[in-house]
């Protein structure tokens, strides 16, 4: 039934009248009849939701309506008279379905800077209707040889078989999916600081710290191993030259409050060791000359676990509506690149010692995602510090990469699984290295 001008200006401006009615079709005939403008009904719709909260579902079945086409759905929701956080809580109720969002947010007549003020809005950081939209169109892979992916990925749905490694290279590496089954390996590259140089060819060089791996998912399942590693400190063996060895390269990461990636362990021996930081591991020392320093680390820092999944979501929106949905804001945010510091190079002393790697800090491996369902193991250990060799009797082992750090924030837990920044061991030697120590590894419900 058509509703009368008289009636439709009616519910054009008054919120109440709108709420009662509750039409999608209404709102159709207001525009293409132009007893009102799309900026006019986007503010009596904002007063309506703000004035009456708990009755959002009417609205959003008004936008759901067949009879209210998306291109007019997106001028409305693209006005600036209605909040961008009203907008969201519109698209994101359970009244308006997904496809209808889905069709609204990618809808030409939305722009890009609206459309992300909108999803940068959502009420939650990560829900079942937002990892939807943001994969809607994207190709489901499933892993059964080993691959190497770089960069950012975007998935429908991504699985890993049992005995399969997908390597995921460049820094960070992120995964954007609606479901990721992980029964295999998921290796982050150690693209964190590049581990020392030894003193000398035949003392062992400083592994390279672990690299950030990022997953936001609807649903994460894992059997198998998700992993940043710090790479281990090469061993040392003979030397025809002398020197110290070299620092490792420094590490950042993301934190939450106080929270914190180990430090290393110091290389051997006494009076030459070399100094483990945060977190890349010393190389061992020998005599006369010093171990690499491990590579030191700075911090981003967040005041809580919700504002940290907040940042993720957002660089997931900003990737995809640059990548997927030809969108392009005028400011974006980048997924965070955190990552594990170098160890420190191995010492070289012609006759008398060659000093082991200290080991690679770990690196960090953030996951966002709805449901959890780990009985594998999410981790980022530090590498383990590489061996003296058989130069002298005066032979130090590196030290042990510090751990990285480990968030798992999700909204449903169905097991929690193994998490792990263990820090890595100790290399031996005539003087042995220390071990690195654990780091930071958690689960918070968001």
């Amino acid at each position: 039934m058509s509703l009368s001008d008289e009636m439709l200006t009616l519910i054009a401006q008054s919120p109440t009248m709108m709420l009662a009615v509750g039409s999608g079709k209404a709102l159709e005939d207001i525009l293409n009849k132009g007893i009102a403008t799309a900026d006019e009904l986007a503010e009596t719709i904002d007063e309506a939701v703000e004035a009456w909260p708990s009755r959002i579902d009417i609205v959003a079945r008004m936008f759901d309506d067949y009879r209210l086409s998306v291109d007019n759905a997106a001028r409305i929701m693209n006005s600036a008279n209605l909040a961008a956080s009203r907008a969201a809580s519109i698209l994101a109720d359970a009244s308006l379905s997904n496809d209808k969002a889905y069709s609204i947010l990618t809808n030409a007549n939305l722009a890009a800077g609206r459309t992300q003020a909108i999803l940068y809005a959502w009420p939650t950081p990560i829900d079942g209707k937002l990892a939807d939209i943001l994969t809607r169109g994207a190709s489901d892979a499933s892993i059964t040889a080993n691959t190497t992916i770089t960069g950012v990925n975007r998935y429908r749905s991504l699985s890993v078989a049992s005995g399969v490694t997908l390597t995921v290279d460049g820094q960070p590496g992120a995964i954007i999916a609606y479901s990721v089954s992980n029964s295999g390996t998921i290796d982050k590259t150690k693209t964190g600081g590049a581990g020392g140089a030894p003193g000398a060819t035949g003392s062992g060089p400083g592994g390279a710290g672990g690299g950030g791996l990022i997953i936001f998912a609807g649903t994460l399942t894992n059997g198998g191993a998700i992993q940043a590693l710090g790479a281990a400190g090469t061993a040392g063996s003979t030397v025809a030259a002398s020197g110290p060895g070299g620092g490792g390269g420094n590490g950042a990461f993301v934190r939450v409050g106080a929270d914190a990636a180990g430090k290393g362990g110091d290389g051997a021996i006494p009076d030459t060791i070399g100094v483990g930081k945060v977190n890349g591991g010393g190389g061992g020392g020998g005599y006369l000359y010093r171990g690499g320093p491990g590579g030191d680390s700075t911090y981003t820092s967040y005041a809580d676990y919700a504002s940290l999944a907040d940042d993720i979501k957002k660089a997931a929106v900003d990737w995809v509506l640059v990548n997927a949905w030809a969108k392009t804001p005028t400011t974006t945010k980048a997924f965070p690149s955190a990552y594990g510091s170098g160890g420190g190079g191995g010492v070289a002393y012609d006759g008398y010692a060659s000093g082991g790697g200290g080991g690679g800090g770990g690196g960090e491996a953030v996951v966002l995602c709805v449901s959890l369902n780990n009985t594998g193991t999410i981790s980022a250990n530090g590498g383990n510090g590489g061996n003296g060799g058989a130069e002298g009797t005066n032979d130090g082992g590196g030290g042990g990469g510090g751990g990285g750090i480990v968030y798992v924030l999700y909204k449903a837990l169905v097991n929690l699984g193994t998490l792990s920044a263990a820090g890595g061991t100790y290399g031996t030697g005539d003087y042995n290295g220390a071990a690195g120590s654990a780091g930071t590894a958690k689960a918070v419900a968001i």
